[in-house]
Order: C-alpha cells, then sequence, then structure tokens
C-alpha cells in the first residue's frame, strides 16, 4: 500500500467514526438492546460491574474479534444516546486476540462521571463487514453504605456460668442503609479483646439492601476478662465500607477469694475461733459464701456472712470442727452473679505436741579461740528453729537442716559460758531445755592445738598486741618439713586450719608431728613456739 492510499484510508475510517458519532447520537435507547448476532466482535466483557472512581477504582472493558478489523469502543450513558466518553476510535485490531481499555468514570473532558448506570458500546469494521455488540450494565458507585448498631445483647456474658439458663452467645443488632440500586453489601464481624488484640474474626455475611440483621458471636473464644470490642464492616460491591463499634464484658473469671487471718496451710498448736475471708467480684457476688466441713461432701452456708459495697464477708468456725490434733482440710465456695463458681481450699493442723529436746554435743571444758563450733542433734521438722542460750540470754536463732545436724560457730564471753538451747517446731509448740554444756574462754597467748588434731582442725594462736602475720611449719618427728601454713593477720586472734596433706598434696600418716609457730610483729620477728601434737587422719 503507498502512502497516499493509507491516508486515504484513515481518512475514510475518520469519516465513518463522524457518522457513527452521528448515529450513536440518533439511537433511541430507551431500553437496553439485547447483543446483536454478532458475527465478526466475538466477545465485549466489563469488570467490575461496579466500581468507584472516587476510589482510585476503573473500569476494565476486555473484548476480542474473529477477524482483523478496526474497533471502536464508547461509553455510553444508560437508556439515552449520550456519548460519555470514547475510548478507541477506528483502531486496527487482529482476530483471536484478547485486548482491553480502561475508563476511568469520567466524561470527555475529564468530568466525573455522575453514579448512575452506565454501558459500552463496541463497533468493529472490517474489509467485508460491520458489525456491533452492546455490553452489559456497569454502574458508578460512589455512596457508601451505613451500618448502625441498634442492640448488642447481652451487655455481659459469663462463658464458665454454671447457671443453666444462661448462654455464652453474644447477639448484635444492626441496621445497613444507603446502598446505591441494584447493590448488595457484605458485613463482617471482628472481636477483639481488652488489649486490642483479635479474638475472632466472624464469616462474611450478605445481607439485604437496605433492613436490619444479627450477627451471633461466641463468647466463649474469649481468653481475658474484660470489655471486648465488637466492630461491625460493611462493604459494597465496589469495596466502599464503613464501620460501627459495640461492646460486650466477658467476665471469664469467677470471684476472688481470700482468708484474712490465717495463711493457707496453718499448723498452729492453738486452734482459732473461726477462719475469716473474703469475696468479691467486678460482677457481684451472690449473698451466700458456702462451706465443706472436713469430712463432709455437702456444702452449707458459712455462719456468717456479710456485704459492704461489693464484697462478702464470711467467718468459718474451726474450734467446732476440730476434736483431735492432725490436718483438717476446707472448702469455700462463692458464685459471681453470671453465676461462676471459684473454689479456694484451707489446710490447717492442729500440732500441741511439743518436739523432743535437742542434745549438745560436749566441748573441751577449755576452749582458746573466741568462737566455739556447736554442733549435737536435734530431732523435728524443717519448719523447726533452734534458740540457743548462753549464760541464760538468748545468743542466736538457727534452723537445723533436713538431717538434724546443726553445726553452729558461738561466740563465747570471756571466763565461763553455759550453753543449752531448746527446739520450737512449726506449731509454736517448745521442747524441754537440753542439756546444759560448760566451757572456758581462755584467751591466754600460746599456740593451741586441738589433741588428736583431724583434718580441717585449726592451730589455734593468741599473741598480745598487733601481730602481721603467723607462719606455722609442720615437722614429723625425724625433723623433715611437713607443710608450712601461714596467715596474714592483725589481731589478738589467729587461727590456721591444716587439710592434713603435705606440701605435695599427698595425705600425711598417722603419727606424732611437730608445729613450729613464728610471729612478725611490729616489734620484730617473736621467738618460735613449739609442740609436739598427735595427727589422726
Amino acid at each position: 500500500m503507498t502512502f497516499c492510499e493509507h491516508e486515504q484510508r484513515s481518512e475514510r475510517r475518520l469519516e465513518r467514526f463522524a457518522l457513527l458519532a452521528g448515529l450513536v447520537a440518533g439511537l433511541a435507547l430507551a431500553a437496553i438492546p439485547a447483543p446483536s448476532e454478532a458475527r465478526i466482535i466475538k466477545s465485549l466483557t466489563p469488570q467490575p460491574f461496579f466500581f468507584s472512581p472516587a476510589r482510585g477504582d476503573s473500569l476494565t472493558l476486555r473484548y476480542e474479534i474473529e477477524d482483523t478489523a478496526a474497533v471502536f469502543l464508547f461509553v455510553l450513558e444508560k437508556n439515552s444516546a449520550t456519548v460519555v466518553d470514547t475510548l478507541l476510535a477506528g483502531v486496527e485490531r487482529l482476530s483471536e486476540i484478547q485486548y482491553s481499555a480502561v475508563w476511568r468514570g469520567a466524561y470527555f473532558d475529564g468530568t466525573p462521571a455522575p453514579e448512575d448506570t452506565f454501558i459500552a458500546l463496541i463497533r468493529a469494521e472490517s474489509a467485508a463487514e460491520t458489525d456491533s455488540l452492546f455490553s452489559q450494565r456497569f454502574f458508578i458507585d460512589a455512596t457508601t453504605p451505613q451500618i448502625f448498631i441498634t442492640l448488642v445483647d447481652p451487655g455481659l456474658v459469663a462463658p464458665g456460668s454454671s447457671d443453666p439458663a444462661a448462654s455464652p452467645d453474644v447477639e448484635v443488632t444492626y441496621t445497613v442503609s444507603d446502598p446505591p440500586p441494584g447493590d448488595s453489601v457484605e458485613v463482617d464481624v471482628v472481636v477483639y479483646g481488652p488489649e486490642g488484640d483479635l479474638v475472632q474474626a466472624l464469616p462474611e455475611k450478605l445481607v439485604a439492601a437496605i433492613g436490619s440483621a444479627k450477627s451471633v458471636w461466641n463468647g466463649e473464644s474469649a481468653t481475658d476478662d474484660g470489655l471486648h470490642k465488637i466492630e461491625l464492616t460493611v462493604r459494597d460491591r465496589s469495596s466502599n465500607s464503613a464501620s460501627a463499634r459495640g461492646y460486650v464484658d466477658v467476665d471469664i473469671a469467677g470471684p476472688a477469694v481470700d482468708f484474712t487471718n490465717l495463711p493457707d496451710d496453718t499448723t498452729t498448736r492453738v486452734v482459732p475461733d473461726s477462719l475469716f475471708g473474703w469475696a468479691w467480684d467486678r460482677s457481684g457476688v451472690r449473698d451466700t459464701v458456702w462451706v465443706e466441713y472436713p469430712g463432709s461432701t455437702v456444702f452449707v452456708p458459712a455462719p456468717s456472712n456479710y456485704i459492704r459495697a461489693d464484697t462478702v464477708f464470711f467467718a468459718v468456725g474451726l474450734k467446732d470442727s476440730i476434736a483431735a490434733e492432725g490436718k483438717y482440710s476446707y472448702r469455700v465456695k462463692a458464685i459471681d452473679k453470671p453465676g461462676q463458681v471459684t473454689f479456694k481450699e484451707f489446710e490447717i493442723t492442729w500440732d500441741a505436741t511439743a518436739p523432743a529436746a535437742p542434745v549438745l554435743a560436749e566441748p573441751p571444758a577449755v576452749w582458746h579461740s573466741p568462737d566455739l563450733l556447736l554442733d549435737g542433734t536435734v530431732g523435728g521438722g524443717l519448719a523447726d528453729v533452734m534458740r540457743i542460750y548462753r549464760n541464760d540470754a538468748l545468743a542466736d536463732t538457727i534452723f537445723p537442716n533436713i538431717e538434724g545436724q546443726w553445726p553452729y560457730l558461738l561466740a563465747l564471753e570471756r571466763g565461763t559460758n553455759r550453753i543449752w538451747a531448746v527446739l520450737v517446731d512449726g506449731a509454736g509448740n517448745v521442747s524441754e531445755p537440753s542439756n546444759t554444756i560448760e566451757v572456758k574462754f581462755d584467751p591466754s597467748a600460746g599456740l593451741y592445738i586441738p589433741q588428736p588434731f583431724h583434718p580441717g582442725d585449726a592451730f589455734q594462736f593468741n599473741v598480745s598486741g598487733v601481730e602481721f602475720g603467723v607462719k606455722v611449719r609442720v615437722y614429723d618427728m625425724s625433723g623433715n618439713l611437713v607443710r608450712v601454713l601461714t596467715e596474714s593477720w592483725a589481731g589478738e586472734f589467729v587461727s590456721i586450719p591444716w587439710d592434713g596433706l603435705n606440701g605435695d598434696g599427698v595425705k600425711v600418716h598417722k603419727g606424732p608431728l611437730v608445729a613450729v609457730a613464728y610471729v612478725d610483729s611490729s616489734t620484730g620477728k617473736r621467738e618460735p613456739i613449739r609442740k609436739i601434737f598427735l595427727f589422726e587422719p
């Protein structure tokens, strides 16, 4: 084809476009005509049928032809011959290819088209024939639907209620209004917990264009106590949406119950007259607290109940239900107003028997260290304590370990120390006094060695004045050095322990040894002190 022929063909197409526009303007579209017996045009499909240009949406017109042709594509107002926009004007298209054109919901001059129904008209001109086809209607939707919650029933739900008449279901009644003609809407329901966390999203529900509807949420899916938000969102086919919010109080916890005058699992030597306590719930507590006494399986009202504000105070008699020493269990039951139950157990042990007296191990009659490692045996349990007396004054209180052993370093007074002890059990029962031991604390200067000396014992060195340090050399009876022990100290009493190993870390055999003590002082080295002692590993 020559350039001139091409120009002439284009001019003819423009002339036909002008004639076609006039033809369209002259059509009487009182009703949308049925699609013609298409010969060239295979299909014309608008997507989506509802769209909102104000939200940035656009309409896509997909079309396909069966022969190469020049294609014209128009958007028309419904039931009229008014052309809103021209999307294609004699553009050549090939056969068996799916094409698309986009309309952004505006007139030729860019003016936004109003909310209304529109149709598309496609015309195809091939070398042999001409064909036209109307599309299905499509709708510009500029109206946002509205949703209003009219009732949330009940306003308080208790999923754990024991009341057979109580239901965990929450019914939300709402009204949808202002949808466009022919539009439909979906409503989704989302429930949020007290902290804003997602609890449950209910399936979307298709509702009527105008009117009331209901959704039901089962409160058993709640895991937190408190006010839950129910958010309803209505969305039309153009994705225009609006939301409404309602609230329901979810009470998943039974009443709080506590005792005020006795700790749980109490052991006592004197049984109190009553156990006092309280029951509280933010939804309110029913007037009566119930109690199950030891040996019974029946709950009866607590002997004393009184109400102050939102709290029920109660008293449970103990003396009348405890006849002999032993452990007794009570159960208290409180019910909140929605019907949720809380059980609280209380155990008390009546123990009026004093423990056996402790036995103190006899120490040496004279002791040269300011501290005595006190030892002995004692019965009793983990909750028992031992009170140690020195010269009839309380020196300390200790907890013997589970084996009944209790090595304890007791500070001595100069002169004679009379030491005895008692054991106090968890109920407060006091044992008879232990045996009394006497030990004289002699702080005189010198080197003092236990006889026999066991690994872990100490060389005790008492000095006068301020000393810089003490060194002890241990020799065998042949004069061979066994071990050197040193202690830097500035004080009156120096204690140097020995583990019974020689300088190479080898255990020393049983037998007599010689200890030689050297003292460094501000006046120089003093004469060494020598002593023979029996080592017994």
